[in-house]
């Protein structure tokens, strides 16, 4: 990245005299295969020292390496790459806005008639690379497209990001606090939650209040359905059961001999 090893020599380089030999000296570092032979031979043609190496000069360079070794078809790929950018997770809007300007100067260095993208299709390239949310809000905003310049669009999308960073620090600030005070619900084996200690599980037995099922008090109440032409309900059927059955019990520990003469009387089917 020519833009990035620029920055880095200025910030280095604190005399205007050490700052063109420094940009001859760093360029071979960044290009690998035959390109270093190809700039010390540009550069030995010229037969010049330092006193050539200024940064005017380093830029005639740096395009006429360009001009000789870039295909004609880069300039017309550039321009339509520009169109149809992406932005990386990593790099701000601030930044993008900074890269896509970079990248559009570059076009002119290449071999070609292809124009570079004018304002007007540098801001269009600039917004369809934005996330759709943020650029559904722009259009909820009553704000034209047309009507704003490539730094007013930058500047909205900008506040867009940051709010989207301090929503996001501001999510895995709670996730953080959930994950250190427990979630309150524990789990089984299996995945289910489980209740915590002294809490009653719900009594889901019928009641005779609270609930559409018959009451049990009004089921003695009907008819006999081991009976039904008699005349007694099925409470007095339970309790005439529960009697002649306490009564065979005593019975037969009195005198386990009469046991099978009460039965046999009173349900014959039980020989």
């Amino acid at each position: 990245n020519r833009t990035e090893q620029n920055r880095r020599v200025q910030a280095t380089v604190t005399t205007e005299a050490h700052l063109g030999p420094s940009y001859y000296k760093a360029f071979p570092r960044k290009i690998e295969g035959l390109l270093p032979k190809v700039w010390e031979t540009i550069i030995d043609a010229r037969g010049a020292g330092t006193t050539y190496q200024t940064p005017e000069n380093f830029t005639k360079d740096l395009k006429f390496i360009i001009q000789e070794h870039c295909p004609d078809r880069a300039r017309y790929h550039l321009v339509q790459k520009l169109r149809i950018l992406t932005k990386p997770r990593d790099l701000s809007v601030l930044e993008f806005s900074y890269r896509l300007q970079e990248l559009n100067s570059w076009v002119e260095w290449m071999p070609g008639t292809e124009a570079p993208l004018d304002q007007s299709q540098l801001k269009q390239a600039f917004f369809d690379v934005m996330p759709l949310t943020w650029r559904t809000r722009f259009s909820n905003s009553a704000t034209r497209l047309t009507d704003e310049t490539y730094k007013e669009v930058v500047h909205y999308f900008r506040e867009q990001d940051n709010q989207a960073t301090e929503r996001m620090k501001e999510n895995k600030l709670q996730q953080r606090r959930k994950s250190k005070n427990g979630s309150g619900r524990r789990f089984s084996s299996r995945g289910s939650p489980k209740n915590n200690k002294g809490t009653r599980r719900p009594n889901n037995k019928p009641t005779e209040q609270g609930n559409n099922k018959t009451p049990i008090v009004s089921k003695r109440n009907t008819s006999c359905p081991v009976h039904p032409d008699s005349n007694h309900t099925w409470g007095e059927m339970i309790s005439t059961f529960a009697t002649r059955a306490n009564d065979a019990s005593f019975l037969q520990r009195r005198n386990p001999s009469n046991h099978r003469a009460l039965t046999t009387r009173r349900n014959p089917t039980m020989i």
